[in-house]
């Protein structure tokens, strides 16, 4: 049982912060997305019909497909993972003259593989469609990493997109997001690349009510 209770905390705990980072930046992105952000409220209206105020349910969340879309492409850009320690457990030959050796310490860095060309042309640029199923079909399945992959994959990931729908759907249906203070370019020139990812003075995003 303390086994138990310790994995329940650790995903708790260790979920919270990364999950309001992500909240954070993707209604700092809708601010500068107006576009986007009507399709977001568009699908939520057809989810919760007349009563567009009741509480997020269980059966709401596999609908919000765009709003989930919104969140990976979000994630890519901004992962709150900056980071991924590993160690390698056989050579690795990379395919362009170098091999790591077994047994030694890596660091995989998402904020940079989620910018590969290769993979995500116009990397810069915020695009939830990338995330279409016939857009991804096809991608190496190591291209995008926010929670890690393999043996190492994040045991919360499927608990942090169910809490990051929740509260978006939940905020985004009382207030517009309108303005982000400085732009998102202004958050990433204050970003604090650690643990955890996220602008040094914080998010200042303003809202109005629907």
């Amino acid at each position: 049982m303390d086994d138990i209770l310790g994995e329940i905390s650790s995903i708790a705990g260790a979920g919270a912060e990364t999950t309001s980072s992500t909240c954070c930046f993707v209604l700092a992105l809708l601010c500068e997305h107006q576009h986007i952000q009507e399709k977001v409220l568009e699908e939520q209206k057809v989810i919760f019909g007349e009563d567009i105020q009741r509480p997020v349910t269980r059966d709401d969340l596999p609908q919000m497909i765009y709003l989930e879309q919104v969140i990976k492409e979000t994630l890519r850009l901004y992962s709150p993972l900056s980071f991924h320690y590993r160690q390698t457990v056989d050579n690795v030959d990379l395919g362009n003259g170098y091999v790591l050796l077994a047994g030694i310490p890596v660091i995989v860095t998402a904020y940079l593989t989620h910018r590969n060309p290769e993979y995500f042309p116009d990397p810069e640029r915020f695009d939830p469609d990338r995330f279409l199923p016939e857009n991804s079909t096809g991608r190496h399945p190591y291209s995008y990493i926010p929670f890690g992959l393999g043996r190492r994959l994040c045991v919360g990931h499927n608990y942090a997109m169910m809490e990051t729908k929740t509260i978006l759907s939940t905020v985004l249906r009382k207030y517009r997001a309108c303005a982000v203070e400085g732009g998102i370019r202004a958050l990433e020139k204050s970003f604090r690349f650690g643990l955890i990812q996220k602008p040094v003075q914080g998010f200042r995003i303003s809202l109005v009510p629907r």
